[in-house]
């Protein structure tokens, strides 16, 4: 080549560096699993609050919420309170021990058998005055009575309360981001 000439050298050692830093955040997604695991745990209670599904879709109000005017899915608070998350270097989940819960998160049916059950009441004055008795407990009762209850099948329609929707898709995407952009920066991944 005659006149002039120009010579590019490209250094690498820095996108070996950069390189090594994003793989070794990619290895161990441990930080920014914690973190999607307590945002998922914390979206997921904060449905029983607003008593509605991933994507906002409103639970089936329960008869019992509507009886009392209470919330659906909320009358001890044991579903809520059971609600737990955990990671790994890979994962997040989120979910309950309660074995009730997949039938309120996926809907069905249940058989419940003819019974007999006990009602304790309290009676004040004459027996056939009903306005003066009371429902209680056993230990506070007068007066108790034995009633057939017939078979029958209780059907719950699905109130999901697990699972992520596009809100939750992008929170975690931007988890993610961070965590890759402080390794980019030469950051604690």
């Amino acid at each position: 080549m005659t006149g002039a000439r120009i010579t590019l050298t490209v250094e690498d050692s820095g996108l070996n560096a950069l390189f090594a830093r994003l793989i070794a955040a990619g290895a161990d997604l441990g930080p920014v699993m914690a973190e999607t695991a307590g945002d998922m745990e914390e979206t997921t209670r904060r449905r029983f609050d607003t008593g509605s599904g991933p994507g906002g879709v409103a639970w089936p109000p329960s008869a019992r919420a509507k009886k009392t005017g209470g919330k659906t899915l909320v009358d001890s608070g044991q579903l809520e309170a059971s609600i737990t998350s955990r990671s790994s270097a890979m994962e997040a989940e989120v979910g309950t021990n309660k074995e009730y819960a997949a039938l309120h998160q996926f809907g069905g049916a249940i058989d419940r058998p003819a019974r007999t059950v006990v009602t304790y009441r309290t009676v004040k004055g004459a027996m056939n005055r009903f306005q003066d008795w009371r429902f209680v407990k056993k230990s506070r009762a007068n007066f108790a009575e034995e009633h057939a209850v017939a078979g029958h099948k209780a059907v719950y329609p699905a109130r999901p309360f697990l699972g992520i929707d596009g809100a939750d898709e992008g929170r975690i995407a931007r988890l993610i981001e961070r965590h890759l952009a402080r390794a980019i920066a030469g950051g604690v991944a």
